[in-house]
């Protein structure tokens, strides 16, 4: 583990089991290397590390032949695929999804990964949904 790695996993905090949050949100930089190495090091899936009133954003990893059995969201969803392939059911809409797609989701709709051919990285954005 190198030094960016180790302070990473310092600033961070687990509350819930597979589920890391940061303890408290700054401006600056973020490097998503260190980022992913702490969530592949914490064996949890997702990794909160920036939250603010209007948004939050982490990253969200679901390997080969997982079950992503994440719910609806009471806010606005916008997941920018770092890694992997696979596909999503977006309401009743499937749809393949690899390294470099943008995807989005309303607050409030059915949605989850699945046939995931290759570990999915996932850079998740929740913006406050307006309605």
């Amino acid at each position: 583990m190198n030094l960016r790695t180790l302070v990473t996993l310092l600033s961070l905090t687990i509350t819930t089991p597979g589920i890391m949050y940061a303890q408290e949100s700054r401006e600056g930089v973020y490097p998503l290397d260190s980022l992913a190495t702490a969530l592949k090091e914490s064996g949890n899936s997702w990794l909160q590390f920036l939250s603010v009133p209007t948004l939050r954003i982490g990253l969200y990893r679901l390997e080969k032949g997982n079950v992503d059995e994440q719910s609806p969201h009471n806010r606005d969803e916008i997941y920018y695929v770092l890694e992997g392939k696979g596909h999503i059911t977006i309401s009743e809409a499937e749809h393949a999804t690899a390294a470099g797609d943008v995807i989005f989701v309303k607050a409030h709709t059915e949605h989850r990964f699945h046939g995931i051919e290759e570990d999915l990285l996932l850079l998740v954005f929740f913006t406050e949904a307006t309605e």
